[in-house]
């Protein structure tokens, strides 16, 4: 006889049954996991720079500036 296999439940579900106060960790756990990950591209950014070429320049009313243009 093979074993019962269980019913299939969509990730909603999942989540739903998880108590409520696991779902509340569970979401801070997220926001801090992204919080350090914009604080850490921050950082990241202004010990290498990008390239001057990529860099946006406010110029005329957020235009980039035109290379051709002597």
């Amino acid at each position: 006889m093979a074993p019962a296999t269980p019913p299939k439940r969509t990730l909603w579900d999942t989540y739903k049954g998880i108590a409520p106060r696991h779902r509340v960790i569970l979401g801070m756990g997220f926001m801090a996991f992204s919080m350090v990950g914009i604080w850490a591209s921050d950082k990241l950014e202004e010990v290498y720079p990008p390239p001057v070429d990529n860099r946006v320049a406010l110029v005329n009313h957020g235009e980039a500036p035109n290379p051709r243009r002597s």
